[in-house]
């Protein structure tokens, strides 16, 4: 397996990189704009904050035997919940037209039914001709999306071969076809990488994952953009580093999107603490809420190569502050990727502030004829002014009424990232909004919307609007009418 052999020479070209795109997210050209987000099966039939996403992924499917679909599931989430839910997700294209909903194939290359498809050819045609059955029952979601982790040397020919055909079916039943990218470029670049990859919608780079789990007694960073002090000073266990590898395999930037984590993790410490200092690292991520909630009582003590910690003389929570996220998104655009993924809605909090800043920074103006969900009453510790509170000028069609948001706002999850199995859940950690959160934020109080002469809250302007004109038009029939005798 090839590797590149100046790891340092490329950890150098990366920060000149980053120098050279300090305000660059400030003036970019609009080509770094795609949010990809990512989501466990969930109710997401009042769910807003998808809203804010160009496209979503739902961890849905897995690889069953003899090429049967199988689904994700839980002790608590079993299949037939699965399909329950699942119109719920697709649905939400009703609402907000733009999205581009995708349903993802989960599975490890050491799980046997994904090792029988990727050897055996038709066991291999007969999973990919039941997805494109399947997908016909949910018109509403666009494309599939295949995320398989642990590949070996051994399978690359088979994924290959898989990716292939997949991608030819998928073409001509009109749908899309994206994928995952392991982090590790150094060991799966070669094992994954196929020109099919470079026809697909968008391949995501998995670096929502966490590059250090390993080692679990001490603070730890999720996953640095470039190397930090020892001990996590490994070039090759950096966003940089690996990204360049998947482009020098052959990759174009423009359709590589970049994972960032929409998540924390928690750590129980003797101290105020720094990276590197002794801590025990929680069992389960934690939801970005909770860190925002933290941060705002004990702000940051430090942000480093896109990583941020808050600590207390008990807990430390690391996680992607608003300024980590900056950092990740100018190495995106300056980059040219084609914009960034968001690990989780499930961990997302219910109003998604980090989506919610992100978007603000890559696409802040919305499709046109449509207006971004705006949010619900902020329970995260941060006051919330995106989207931006005007008049409704045109009517919009699909409904931007604030309601849902995601599944939980607090509380800690029962999956890891990548993992694909259970919804978060939960409930609401609500504090009074109105203070700031470290590493940004915004103080202003949301101002209420005057549609149609009238001030309304925020979250009804859209309703107002469309109650409006129904008004005027039935307003101009009584002045048409009155002309011709026609008393009201």
């Amino acid at each position: 397996m090839r590797s590149l052999t100046n790891p340092a020479g490329l950890a150098l070209v990366v920060l000149l990189a980053l120098s050279f795109s300090a305000n660059v997210v400030q003036s970019y050209g609009a080509k770094t704009t795609s949010r990809v987000c990512f989501a466990s099966v969930a109710n997401f039939t009042a769910n807003t904050a998808i809203g804010l996403c160009s496209h979503s992924v739902l961890h849905t499917l897995r690889v069953g035997a003899n090429g049967t679909i199988a689904y994700v599931t839980t002790a608590t989430t079993p299949q037939s919940t699965v399909l329950k839910l699942l119109p719920t997700y697709c649905n939400r294209r009703l609402a907000y037209p733009y999205l581009e909903p995708y349903l993802a194939v989960v599975g490890s290359g050491t799980e046997g039914p994904v090792a029988t498809i990727l050897s055996n050819p038709t066991i291999r045609a007969n999973y990919i001709r039941a997805l494109i059955t399947f997908m016909k029952s949910y018109p509403r979601c666009v494309g599939l999306f295949i995320d398989f982790s642990n590949l070996t040397t051994s399978q690359a020919a088979g994924y290959a071969a898989f990716m292939q055909a997949l991608f030819q079916a998928a073409g001509t039943a009109s749908l899309k076809l994206a994928s995952a990218l392991p982090w590790e470029a150094d060991r799966y670049a070669d094992v994954y990488y196929s020109v099919t990859l470079r026809s697909l919608s968008f391949n995501v780079l998995r670096t929502y994952d966490e590059f250090y789990s390993s080692l679990t007694t001490i603070v730890r960073p999720l996953n640095p953009l470039v190397a930090m002090a020892a001990p996590f000073n490994a070039t090759t266990k950096t966003i940089s580093y690996n990204l360049y590898r998947w482009i020098i395999k052959g990759l174009n930037p423009s359709n590589i999107i970049l994972g960032i984590s929409m998540y924390g993790r928690a750590f129980t410490v003797t101290k105020v603490s720094q990276f590197g200092a002794t801590g025990t690292a929680s069992a389960s991520v934690v939801s970005y809420c909770d860190a925002l909630l933290f941060s705002t009582k004990f702000g940051l003590q430090t942000s480093s190569s896109g990583e941020s910690i808050s600590s207390s003389s008990s807990m430390a929570y690391v996680f992607t502050s608003f300024q980590s996220a900056e950092l990740k998104l100018n190495f995106a655009v300056s980059n040219n990727l084609a914009g960034v993924a968001l690990f989780s809605l499930n961990t997302a909090g219910t109003n998604a502030e980090l989506l919610r800043y992100v978007t603000s920074i890559i696409a802040p103006t919305p499709p046109t004829g449509f207006q971004y969900p705006v949010a619900s009453y902020p329970t995260c510790g941060v006051s919330i002014t995106f989207p931006s509170l005007v008049a409704i000028t045109t009517q919009p069609t699909a409904s931007t009424a604030a309601g849902g948001g995601t599944t939980r706002a607090g509380g800690v999850t029962t999956v890891a990232p990548g993992g694909g199995s259970t919804a978060a859940g939960g409930g609401s950690t609500a504090a009074g909004g109105g203070s700031t959160a470290a590493g940004g934020g915004t103080t202003s109080a949301p101002q209420p919307a005057v549609v149609c002469g009238i001030t309304v809250r925020s979250q009804y302007g859209g309703l107002v609007s469309s109650f409006c004109d129904s008004v005027l038009e039935i307003n101009l029939y009584i002045q048409s009418g009155s002309a011709c005798g026609v008393v009201v």
